[in-house]
């Protein structure tokens, strides 16, 4: 029983794994990816590949696994051990006729009496004759014969009725014993079950895993494409600003601008300028953590591939939301948690002692459990509406930033017209032309804006579903 209390115990235990397991496979893993690639251009399919290969998060959720189906085979085996012990225990029965031995007894106990009938009657004919005779001699002779049939009889039926008695205590042995494995082998069973569960759960949880690393590479990816096209921005505000100083300076020469106004603009040219060092030094530390966490050798100069950008994106019918709930890992997981209460519930109805109380507590979690689904039900169908609704203002913002920059175009057209005929200065037209540069920023952070909502609608029918 003690090794079957450590085979329970282990196959209970298989959501507290050893951290120096998980710290082992991580040294492990950073020992396999000392040697870094060079790389001179990055897309976001490389960047999610690349990522999801040398994730650790991951690569832990993996060993976790591998070790939860060895203890799941281990604990299959040990039902196989006891249910062996079982036919063993079976199989040790003594190899008799029990039928038989009980008609012999019966036999036996049936001629004890007649012969008892017959030594009473030849005790009481020798009690009337007074001895010396011939048949009195014959009939005492007769007596002791009879009295030893009896007692061999009663011998053999007492030492017949010893191996009935000995075959019933080691029946009653044998059955306790099967009993006791049989009790060993439930809870195995119970255990086991509850290891299932576990193992889907998670199953799940890496699945999920998987998509989240996902969406933060792409977060990642996204955040920089967008930090490096407001660095452009920036560069050309920084650009525009300076020939604003000089031409300033060369208005306050001939006195035609305050020294004030010239001040005031070199001073929003130094704040545009260290604000462009800033956003520089933040994006080369952020691609250098991506790099890192997707073992590319740090590169300062690395290209980003533009973002495919595809606004073809139909909507969920609602004949299809509940499957997309169903298919949800969030829902996945809680019907599993209410599968596991549904496992308690039973075994304490199989427990012979088990109390009522404990019962109801058991019956009265499956009903939170329940309400829980319920809940969430509601919840995922919140957020799923709430997500398509985000992605119809992105499609809305699209569009508008695409008619802005199409205005901004046309206005800087005219402008150039005007500046080539000498109507306006160099400096009202080159104004014109940041515009555009701010239209067009404002249409790609739109389009970033889109493509990740778009990412996490598409997340929505792998199972990922952010609850609000």
């Amino acid at each position: 029983m003690k090794k079957f209390a450590y085979m329970l115990a282990a196959g209970l235990a298989f959501t507290s794994l050893q951290p120096t397991i998980y710290a082992q496979a991580a040294v492990n893993q950073q020992e396999e990816t000392t040697e870094k690639e060079t790389l001179s251009v990055l897309s976001i399919d490389d960047v999610i590949e690349r990522g999801l290969d040398r994730n650790s998060t991951l690569l832990l959720l993996e060993y976790q696994m591998e070790i939860m189906d060895n203890q799941h085979k281990d604990m299959e085996k040990d039902i196989e051990d006891l249910e062996d012990d079982i036919d063993e225990a079976d199989s040790s029965l003594p190899n008799i006729n029990l039928k038989t031995i009980k008609e012999n007894i019966a036999g036996l106990q049936l001629l004890i009496s007649t012969l008892e009938e017959e030594i009473a009657g030849l005790e009481a004919e020798l009690g009337e004759d007074e001895g010396g005779s011939i048949e009195f001699l014959e009939n005492q002779n007769e007596l002791l014969k009879l009295k030893l049939d009896k007692l061999e009889a009663s011998i053999a039926s007492g030492q017949l009725e010893q191996v009935v008695s000995g075959y019933n205590q080691a029946l009653q042995a044998i059955n306790a014993q099967i009993e006791a494995l049989e009790d060993a082998i439930d809870q195995l069973q119970l255990a086991l079950q509850k290891m299932e569960v576990g193992e889907l759960q998670l199953n799940y949880e890496a699945e999920e895993a998987e998509q989240m690393v996902k969406m933060m590479l792409t977060s990642s990816y996204t955040g920089l494409i967008s930090t490096k096209q407001q660095i452009d921005l920036m560069e050309s505000s920084v650009v525009q600003v300076e020939k604003n100083v000089n031409i300033l300076e060369k208005k306050v020469e001939v006195g035609i601008a305050s020294a004030y106004e010239l001040e005031q603009s070199e001073r929003d040219l130094e704040k545009q300028r260290q604000a462009l060092d800033l956003a520089k030094q933040d994006y080369q530390r952020e691609l250098a953590k991506l790099l890192l966490d997707i073992d590319v050798e740090y590169n300062a100069e690395i290209k980003l591939k533009d973002l495919e950008i595809n606004t073809n994106t139909d909507k969920v019918a609602a004949n299809k939301m509940d499957k997309l709930v169903k298919d949800s890992y969030a829902y996945k997981k809680a019907e599993l948690n209410l599968k596991n209460a549904e496992l308690d519930l039973n075994d304490l109805m199989d427990q012979d002692d088990a109390s009522e109380y404990k019962i109801k507590q058991a019956e009265l979690t499956i009903e939170v459990d329940k309400e829980k689904i319920r809940q969430l039900k509601l919840d995922l169908k919140e957020s799923i509406e709430n997500l398509y609704y985000d992605l119809d203002k992105a499609v809305q913002t699209l569009s508008d930033k695409k008619r802005d920059l199409e205005y901004a175009k046309n206005d800087s057209n005219r402008f150039k017209v005007q500046y080539e005929l000498g109507i306006i200065s160099e400096f009202q037209y080159q104004q014109s032309s940041l515009s555009v540069k701010q239209a067009e920023f404002d249409l790609e952070m739109a389009e970033i804006s889109y493509y990740m909502i778009n990412e996490q609608v598409k997340a929505t029918h792998e199972g990922v579903i952010q609850v609000q």
